[in-house]
């Protein structure tokens, strides 16, 4: 696994620099950056590389809630967090449906993930502090691989900025997450009159 998430990124990065020799005059490379609200809400950070029907995403979810495990009398002002936070390195591959309105497509996308969850857990009363926490706990960190499903509209209004709607899917063992999307889109996003679309 540590291969593929070698060789995607310098496929990226190769794309980039060399679009004419990559797959035609069919290539667009656009950034992405958003947030997203679900069970874990955050942000993402993201390259697409579209080719044709396809899509390859190179993507970052840095996502937090709060610990299902912290009291509900927990108060601190000034204090450690008791965030839940999930960090999620992500590839995708998927197609791309083109419609007959140059400023909308759909893509379906899905792949694999690796990253961190860090989680506060075992709570303990502390009393007679002023302005700490009044609970003491520790963090206890897991490594995550999961199963990214990340479909989506892009609205390019124009050829180099847009946005983006979707849904985000992770899908792992120790804390499954699904949340709403909306991000902007820029760099190379269409061309200004026409659009891969198949014949």
């Amino acid at each position: 696994m540590k291969r593929i998430f070698v060789i995607l990124p310098a496929f990226l990065l190769l794309s980039i620099f060399h679009p004419a020799k990559a797959f035609s005059n069919k290539l667009f490379i656009y950034g992405e950056l958003g947030i997203g609200i679900g069970n874990f809400s955050g942000g993402k950070l993201a390259v697409n590389t579209i080719f044709d029907k396809n899509i390859i995403t190179a993507a970052f979810w840095p996502d937090f809630r709060r610990s299902p495990e912290c009291p509900s009398d927990y108060t601190a002002l000034f204090g450690n967090s008791v965030s839940q936070t999930m960090t999620t390195f992500g590839l995708m591959y998927g197609r791309v449906l083109y419609t007959h309105n140059n400023a909308v497509r759909y893509t379906f996308k899905g792949g694999i993930g690796a990253g961190r969850v860090v989680s506060p857990t075992n709570f303990v009363r502390q009393y007679n502090l002023w302005l700490g926490p009044n609970y003491h706990f520790e963090r206890r960190e897991e490594n995550s691989v999961s199963l990214i499903l990340n479909p989506s509209v892009e609205l390019p209004y124009s050829r180099g900025f847009g946005f983006n709607f979707g849904l985000y899917g992770n899908i792992n063992l120790i804390n499954p997450s699904v949340a709403a999307e909306a991000n902007m889109v820029f760099g190379y996003l269409r061309k200004k009159h026409k659009h891969p679309r198949s014949n």
